[in-house]
């Protein structure tokens, strides 16, 4: 994971506040807003301190920074457990194979860090979230440099870290878009999921890209 975490320290050189742009650029929604009723924050003050499991290394979206979690899904969920007024606990694990296992002594309510399928979701007792963006990439290098170094980031981004460093350039990475979710317990209570949801939406909605 060398290159990951030097591209990481990169971007954090070149835009410290990146992980802020990418939340106002890609997920304020000022046509809906999260405004749960006074039964609905009754019944989130009775849950009890949430579980987040994350599958580490899978910058933008969630990673780990000097220990502690960083990324865009760690942002989102920062920001819902403060309007929601809960409590979040995250554990982190090397790959899918370690969450399995993780999963099967502990219950998680939230599980984030890589491309969900359903299938995927449904072995392991998840469902998938309202679909928070869809993703392209892009390389980043420095060409005053001709340094091979890469760094990719969400397509969009790319011009705006070009502004600020000249001598930066960019190619868009070839390939699908990949769906971007939170994976949620499927025990969960129904409402749970569904104001996990209502927030999302208030976020991103579907007309959202990155």
């Amino acid at each position: 994971m060398n290159e990951l975490e030097q591209a990481i320290e990169t971007l954090d050189k070149v835009q410290p506040s990146l992980q802020d742009v990418l939340f106002e650029r890609y997920f304020r929604n000022g046509r809906y807003t999260f405004a749960p009723t006074e039964k609905q924050k009754k019944y989130l003050a009775s849950l009890d301190t949430l579980k987040v499991l994350c599958i580490d290394h899978d910058a933008p979206y969630v990673y780990q920074k000097n220990g502690k979690p960083a990324g865009m899904l760690i942002s989102i969920l920062e920001d819902f457990e403060k309007k929601a007024d809960v409590t979040l606990e995250y554990t982190f694990c090397e790959n899918s194979e370690e969450a399995e296992e993780l999963i099967k002594k502990q219950h998680y309510d939230f599980m984030v860090g890589m491309s969900f399928t359903s299938r995927y979701c449904a072995e392991n007792g998840f469902v998938r979230s309202k679909s928070i963006m869809e993703s392209n990439l892009a390389y980043v290098h420095d060409s005053e440099n001709n340094s091979r170094k890469r760094v990719v980031v969400q397509k969009g981004l790319e011009d705006y870290i070009y502004d600020s460093y000249s001598s930066l350039v960019t190619s868009l990475i070839s390939g699908g878009t990949q769906v971007v979710c939170i994976a949620i317990a499927r025990d969960s209570d129904l409402q749970f999921i569904r104001l996990v949801n209502d927030y999302i939406y208030s976020l991103s909605g579907r007309w959202k890209y990155a």
